[in-house]
C-alpha cells in the first residue's frame, strides 16, 4: 500500500489519504499570503512616495522662509 501512496505522490497526485479540501485551504492561503505581502510592499511604496513628497514640500517653505529672512537682514 505504501508503494502505491508513494507512486501516486511521485505522479503529481496528491496521496489518497489527502481530502481536496486540505488541498484547496492550503492554495487559498498561499495565495492570500502572496496577497497581502503585495499589499504590503505597495503600502511602502506609496509611503516612500509620499514622505520624499512632503521632504519637497518642506524644504521648499524652508526656502521661502529663510530667502525671506535673508532679504530682510
Amino acid at each position: 500500500m505504501d508503494s502505491v501512496r508513494n507512486a501516486t505522490f511521485r505522479i503529481g497526485f496528491p496521496p489518497p489519504y489527502v481530502s481536496l479540501r486540505s488541498i484547496r485551504c492550503k492554495s487559498l492561503d498561499r495565495h492570500m499570503a502572496a496577497s497581502s505581502i503585495l499589499k504590503w510592499q505597495y503600502s511602502l511604496q506609496v509611503g516612500k512616495l509620499l514622505s520624499r513628497y512632503n521632504a519637497a514640500s518642506f524644504y521648499l517653505k524652508m526656502a521661502i522662509v529663510t530667502s525671506g529672512v535673508a532679504s530682510r537682514v
